[in-house]
Formats: C-alpha cells, sequence, structure tokens
C-alpha cells in the first residue's frame, strides 16, 4: 500500500504514482507532460537527466529508458524527430573490446544468455563543451537483469542524425568489491567540468586533456545516492529524490518531490515492496 503526503495544494501537474512490473512496483510519473517516468532501483542505474541540448538549437530528450525491463530499445528525439538508439553493433566491434571480454561476450551471445538489443542509457550529460550519452548492456537471462558492460559515446548531430562516437569502454560492470553489492552506474559532471563516471564502485574522471583517470573511492561520499540506494532525477521543473532500506523482510522505498527552483518539498511518496 503507498501513502502520499502533500507540503501545500494539489496541482494537476503534480508527480504522482503508477503501478509497474518494473523493480519496486510503481513509477513516478508526471501527468500532462511527455517526461519519462522516474522508477526506483539499482537494476537500472540513476538517470540524472532525460535531454540534452548538443549545440544551439539542437535538442536531444531520450524518450523511452526499460519500459518493459525487456529488450527495449531506447528511442530518442532529436529535434522532435523520432529515432532509435542503434547501439547493437558496438557490442561486437573488435576495435572496442579486449579479445578476452570479446571472446566471452560471442559465447555468451551464441547461448542466449546476452542479447545485442538488451541494453539500457545510464546517463546525459555534458562536459567542457560536449555531450555524452552513457549505455550498458544487460543479460535478460539473469534474474536482476544485471549490467555486463558499457560504453560512454560523445554525441554529435547536424540536427537531422546523431552520430554516436565511442570515448569509454566499461569491460567489466560488476558488483563493488569491497561490499558484493549492485552499484548503480552514474554519469555526471563535476563541478570543474569533468565529466564523472561511476560504475561498480569506481570512480573514472575524464579530464580536458581527453586522458581518464581513476579517483579515489571514498569521493564517493560526495554522491550519497550511491551508498544509500538512493537517486536524485530531475524531470522538468521536478526535482525527485528516492532512497530504498530493508525492513525485516521487506523492502521500504520513498519518493520526496520538490520544486527543483526553489527546493520546496511539493509531496513525499511511500511504499513497501
Amino acid at each position: 500500500m503507498q501513502k502520499v503526503q502533500f507540503f501545500g495544494p494539489k496541482r494537476a501537474d503534480m508527480p504522482t504514482l503508477r503501478r509497474t512490473k518494473a523493480y519496486g512496483g510503481y513509477e513516478v510519473v508526471f501527468p500532462t507532460t511527455k517526461l519519462l517516468p522516474v522508477r526506483l532501483g539499482a537494476p537500472e542505474g540513476f538517470l540524472l537527466q532525460d535531454r540534452l541540448t548538443l549545440t544551439p538549437g539542437i535538442t536531444l530528450q531520450l524518450l523511452e529508458h526499460e519500459k518493459n525491463i525487456e529488450r527495449t530499445q531506447p528511442t530518442v528525439s532529436l529535434n522532435g524527430q523520432k529515432q532509435p538508439l542503434e547501439l547493437e553493433h558496438f557490442l561486437t566491434d573488435p576495435a572496442l573490446w579486449p579479445a578476452d571480454v570479446l571472446n566471452n561476450t560471442k559465447y555468451q551471445l551464441g547461448r542466449g544468455y546476452y542479447h545485442k538489443s538488451a541494453f539500457r542509457v545510464f546517463g546525459l550529460a555534458q562536459s567542457l563543451g560536449k555531450s555524452y550519452l552513457g549505455a550498458s548492456w544487460y543479460s535478460p537471462a539473469a534474474t536482476d537483469r544485471h549490467d555486463v558492460l558499457g560504453l560512454i559515446f560523445q554525441l554529435e548531430s547536424d540536427g537531422k542524425a546523431l552520430q554516436l562516437v565511442p570515448v569509454y569502454t566499461i569491460p567489466d560492470v560488476t558488483n563493488d568489491p569491497n561490499t558484493d553489492m549492485p552499484r548503480p552506474l552514474l554519469l555526471d559532471t563535476l563541478p570543474s567540468g569533468d565529466l564523472l563516471l561511476s560504475a561498480g564502485g569506481k570512480l573514472t574522471q575524464k579530464a580536458a586533456s581527453g586522458t581518464w583517470n581513476a579517483l579515489p573511492s571514498h569521493l564517493l561520499g560526495r554522491y550519497p545516492q550511491l551508498l544509500a540506494y538512493g537517486a536524485l532525477w530531475k524531470r522538468g521543473d521536478w526535482l525527485v529524490t528516492g532512497r530504498q532500506w530493508e525492513m525485516g523482510k521487506t523492502i521500504q522505498f520513498q519518493v520526496l518531490v520538490s520544486d527543483a527552483a526553489t527546493r520546496q518539498k511539493v509531496c513525499v511518496f511511500s511504499w513497501r515492496g
């Protein structure tokens, strides 16, 4: 059973909960808008934003993201024109992956454990005048549909077509070896403007020089959502903060919706999974 608490008068465009088969049982939806729903849970990672301005006059918006937690190809809108993200060929590109990783991928594809179309977008971010997209493949055959491989792409466009240029591979998207618990993938921008990637409990920074450097793991403390199984999303005028924790044999979920400009609380949803 879900509970909701409002802070002030209700509005027609207020976010609300909707039943879903995805992890957690509910997702946050935004009536009267085309904003992407928000879902809690480590299996999906943190999509901090769902749209980017690539260059003046060229806007990219993610339209579908793990709609059914199945082999759903994500779709984007480029200046209002829908087009699918076609990433399948990158999974077996020998120019991107070490030989052992590529051989294992082909083996897993052959036995049906991986699928080229089973991927999701886990991040959109901008850094030093460039735009990036993070995508990860997962195993549809695994019970938790865990991520296995990932890629960071630099995005380019002339307004008609989207070009994805691979700039960084994540050949082993694993659990945090220190806790043996899943860590959601995250792509973000540091205050310095550098790109930040969190994968498997490890932080990596893309500097202005173009090099990727490992960062001390204690910096994860700056991202409490990674440590506490919570998450932060911005959707339009709303800021959505979610977290989850165990209570005996059940999992407690909580979502706080605030005004993105004033940070004033609007409502809180809570339920047990």
